[in-house]
């Protein structure tokens, strides 16, 4: 590297160049535009939301001494705080700083801190490389800083830079915990490990769990390699370290790993039930390593760049000369190939592949290897990259379908740029600086390739840092429009506010920050007894990580839960009993509000076995939570109450023939043949669509209809099937083309057809489906439609990794009945994936009104006083009998009572049993597992100092804190 020989800078000098370099051509137009780095979907649902909350505490913090309370009633129906925020800012060390910025710098520093995270990102790569290979990088310290800016830019920080900013943090602690187990495990220095370990796990348990089984894969490579399985006083110094890092993360990772493990995540089979990836997953796996997709399938975001490639190979074919690495990447190449691995890296539910950012640190210290060994290349060397180049570049345009016009050109092109550069480097042709000049294009198109339209203000996926602030200036208007409380918790539902933006998760979090008691909630660990009762009443809308959602806009579950305001936009089914205010509300929404909302604690009537609820409807379970407590006792109460009102409503395929339960099929190959034997036969080739009678609708006015799918059975199509589908519905619709009246076409008055051609047609299809080759996964769409209402479910397929629930039975409110004749009412259905659709249907009416009315009035006459103050309620009942007091605080183990038993009712609440001479009930929350963690936290404070003081006034020295 002659060129730069005259200044010589070190390998940190040289990184930070680079660094700068490419962080200004990357995100300089985004700050000079004004564009926050905020996602649409879980940037500002989220970890914006988060950062705000966070910021606010710790300036309460700093300022009154306190920290915040255990359970936190702003999010969704209540929930821990410290469970809940752990997973986001709690152990993430660059939220802290925010707490050095005012409100209005908020998205400021949450832009700067993304760059900022990969900074230090490619600090801790330069600190495993100068570890491991000491020698290269004192002799190049430019080809050094190439390999570390090829670690900070890869197609994994291209998204989660925009997407998870907290992403990032797992690539800053990876390569200091690989150094740190070396360290213990060769110079046998044991502080560095103590501090990892802790770190890793305080920082946040999920990407903990991920970075654990790669320390624990290294340190099995490196016992074998180094031979030390029978060196059994290091390996216990080694596991003793670790244990003592552990001991010190306890406060923060006891309670997240318990809120997991009790979490709403808990009912997805094992990497979705997959055996194999999807065919089109192998064909794609080449290009998507060399260039990352838009949406990463199965989160392999690949987009490591040409030299990365060439240092994997290499590497591999030297790999006697290179065994740690060798091993770690036919592990991973092997890992990559199987759901059930990713599925294992993902704790044992879905075959996520984020474990490949652990790719990032051999693969760039293979990038450094490469660099520095470019004159010992042969001829044998230069036909593997080309070849392997080859594949990427045709697995690449697989993806696309062969498009001549693909995105990934700027990909293929600098890969074999380099190559050619590679070449005439190595034969003092060109200069270093031509190769990292390529090079820093190839990450910056990698960086870029997926984010060309964020600039784009009709396309873009990111929010503007004034609209940004203005949602956040908006939540501080929702609380001004309540009416004064008429309980000690005023809970609402607040819609989408994110107008012409569309996101996966609408703005559900930003309430908090008014504060507002917003009953949903959009986090990735959420409680799990909540999330059991919506799936008893099959809310078709809740998932892990929204599990309250829009409630399917129930009318009784709304009001049970204590929903005195609705902030709804136009479109949205209003639940009966919500009156429209005559203040506007902000973003242009509808401000709704009902005067029989339940009572956050009240008396039920009626008590009923969970066993014998479970045999119930999902309807009638809804109706039960009016007036009965659904427990585990087995001696209970009849059946009896407000449940006894719901009607079962009779159904047909046809307008007579109705029963209470019909079977319906939906075959969309079926519907096509019928179509064509009607034009054949010169009819109306109209066929009606698949759909089901209502029986007699005036006598179900004022009722709520709840549509009920069970055993349902969905075969998709196959590929081949599919393209069966699309040639028979061409030729279709040419043959309704051509029997059209002559003068019904506008252009010729002829209905010729002369651009027909179905060969062309079925290779058209073909070619442009290609890359979903084996796609068949079963994710599918089923929608009502009533009175321009639509309500739909949806089973997404075994590919989603965050919303994935196999479910065979669900209920779907079509909401309120309004028509006024006997005629019987005939519901479509529309199917959005083609295949076989097969499934039970039933209608049950839930009365609304005045018998709802009635039922909140006597549930507001058991209501008792209540008091809410930080982790302590008092209630003072009057009772004239014993009896079970029912809640919609969420159950938790982290509530107790020193006088009272506490137990789980209607599937997903907190129950009291009472005593007619109790006059005063308190309960107290404390986070799960926190008290446990604080004490053995101060456990390994005292060990670890023990071992400090005897190491300083020791002459010989303590193992475990033996420094070089």
């Amino acid at each position: 590297m002659t060129y730069f020989k005259k200044s010589r800078p070190s390998a940190w000098g040289a990184y930070i160049l680079l660094f700068l370099a490419l962080s200004v051509v990357i995100y300089l137009p985004y700050f000079l535009t004004d564009t926050a780095l905020v996602w649409q979907a879980d940037g500002i649902a989220q970890h914006l939301p988060a950062l705000a909350q966070w910021q606010q505490d710790l300036h309460h913090l700093l300022t009154n001494g306190t920290w915040p309370s255990h359970w936190n009633w702003q999010l969704g129906l209540g929930s821990d705080y410290y469970q809940t925020f752990s997973y986001y800012f709690l152990g993430d060390v660059f939220t802290y700083f925010i707490a050095l910025f005012n409100e209005k710098q908020l998205i400021f520093y949450y832009n700067v801190s993304i760059v900022l995270r990969l900074f230090v990102a490619g600090l801790a790569y330069l600190v495993a490389a100068r570890y491991f290979f000491k020698r290269l990088v004192r002799q190049a310290p430019w080809w050094t800083a190439l390999s570390a800016i090829t670690y900070v830019f890869t197609g994994f920080t291209a998204f989660a830079a925009f997407e998870h900013p907290f992403f990032i943090n797992p690539l800053i602690l990876f390569p200091l915990l690989i150094v740190a187990i070396d360290r213990a495990l060769t110079k046998h220095r044991y502080p560095g490990l103590i501090l990892m370990v802790a770190w890793t796990l305080w920082n946040n348990y999920y990407f903990a769990f991920m970075m654990a089984l790669g320390a624990l894969f290294f340190w099995a490579v490196q016992t074998t390699q180094l031979r030390l399985w029978q060196a059994w006083s290091t390996q216990l110094k080694l596991f003793s370290a670790t244990c003592l890092g552990g001991l010190l993360a306890m406060p923060l990772f006891l309670p997240s790993l318990i809120a997991t493990l009790q979490s709403s995540r808990g009912h997805t089979p094992i990497a979705n039930g997959l055996m194999i990836y999807p065919i089109y997953y192998y064909l794609k796996l080449p290009g998507v390593l060399l260039g990352n997709q838009t949406i990463p399938d199965f989160w392999l975001t690949g987009g490591y760049t040409g030299i990365m490639f060439f240092g994997l190979i290499f590497v591999l074919r030297r790999s006697q000369q290179y065994r740690t690495l060798t091993i770690t990447f036919y592990w991973a190449g092997i890992a990559l190939l199987v759901p059930l691995a990713a599925a294992c890296f993902n704790g044992g539910s879905t075959p996520s592949n984020r474990w490949t950012f652990m790719l990032c640190l051999p693969l760039s210290l293979a990038v450094l290897i490469f660099l520095t060994h470019i004159k010992h290349l042969n001829k044998r060397d230069y036909q593997s990259f080309f070849w392997v180049g080859v594949i990427a570049s045709t697995s690449l345009y697989y993806v696309t379908n062969f498009n001549l016009k693909s995105g990934f050109g700027l990909v293929t092109t600098f890969y074999f740029a380099s190559l050619l550069i590679v070449y005439f480097y190595q034969h003092r042709t060109l200069k270093s600086p031509i190769l990292i000049l390529v090079s820093g294009l190839s990450l910056m198109t990698i960086m870029l390739q997926n984010h060309t339209q964020d600039l784009d203000p009709a396309k873009t996926n990111l929010l503007a840092n004034p609209q940004v602030q203005t949602l956040l200036n908006k939540q501080q208007t929702y609380p001004k429009l309540l009416s004064s409380p008429t309980q000690p918790l005023h809970r609402v539902w607040i819609d989408d506010q994110l107008g012409n933006v569309k996101g996966i998760a609408p703005t559900t979090n930003l309430p908090l920050l008014g504060p507002l008691n917003n009953v949903e909630s959009y986090w990735s660990y959420q409680n799990g007894t909540v999330a059991n009762l919506m799936r008893h009443l099959q809310i078709s809308s809740s998932n892990p990580n929204d599990i309250i959602n829009d409630l399917d806009h129930r009318s009784v579950l709304s009001h049970v839960l204590g929903i005195q305001d609705r902030f709804e936009n136009k479109a949205t089914l209003r639940p009966s009993g919500y009156q429209v205010m005559p203040k506007k509300a902000p973003l242009g929404q509808q401000h709704t509000h009902t005067q029989h909302a339940f009572p956050l604690a009240y008396m039920p009537r009626y008590t009923l076995n969970t066993k014998i609820a479970n045999k119930l409807s999902p309807t009638e379970q809804e109706a039960l939570l009016t007036d009965t407590a659904i427990i585990s006792d087995p001696v209970t109460d009849p059946i009896q109450g407000f449940v006894k009102m719901v009607q079962s409503v009779p159904v047909g395929i046809r307008k007579t023939h109705l029963q209470h339960q019909i079977h319906l099929s939906h075959d969309p190959i079926r519907q096509l043949t019928k179509q064509a034997k009607l034009i054949a036969r010169g009819q109306n080739a109209h066929v009606n669509p698949t759909g089901f009678y209502l029986a007699q609708p005036s006598q179900l006015k004022n009722h709520e209809l709840h549509l009920t799918l069970t055993n349902i059975a969905f075969k998709p199509y196959s590929f081949s099937k599919s393209a069966q589908y699309n040639q028979a519905s061409y030729q279709l619709n040419h043959e309704k083309h051509i029997t059209k009246p002559a003068h019904s076409s506008k252009s010729t008055g002829s209905n010729a057809d002369y651009r027909y051609n179905p060969t062309a047609n079925q290779w058209h299809w073909r070619q442009s489906h290609l890359n979903q080759l084996g796609a068949e996964l079963g994710g599918f769409t089923v929608t009502a439609n009533y009175r321009g209402h639509r309500v739909k479910f949806s089973q997404t397929s075994q590919k989603n990794l965050s919303f994935y629930q196999p479910v065979t039975e669900i209920t779907l409110n079509l909401g309120t009945m309004t028509e006024t004749t006997d005629k019987p009412l005939f519901i479509p259905l529309n199917f959005s994936k083609l295949g076989h659709y097969e499934f039970d249907l039933t209608v049950k009416a839930i009365p609304i009104g005045d018998p709802l009315t009635t039922v909140a009035k006597q549930a507001k006459k058991t209501a008792f006083p209540i008091k809410l103050t930080n982790d302590h309620i008092q209630l003072k009942p009057n009772m004239t009998k014993d009896g079970i007091i029912a809640t919609t605080i969420p159950y938790s183990t982290g509530w107790t009572s020193p006088t009272h038993s506490l137990m789980l009712v209607n599937h997903g609440f907190l129950g009291i049993k009472a005593n007619r001479t109790d006059r005063e009930i308190n309960l107290y929350y404390t986070t799960p597992g926190l008290p446990l963690g604080q004490k053995l936290a101060l456990v390994g404070v005292i060990i670890n100092c023990a071992l400090l003081v005897i190491r300083m006034l020791s002459f010989k020295k303590c193992p475990l804190f033996k420094v070089s």
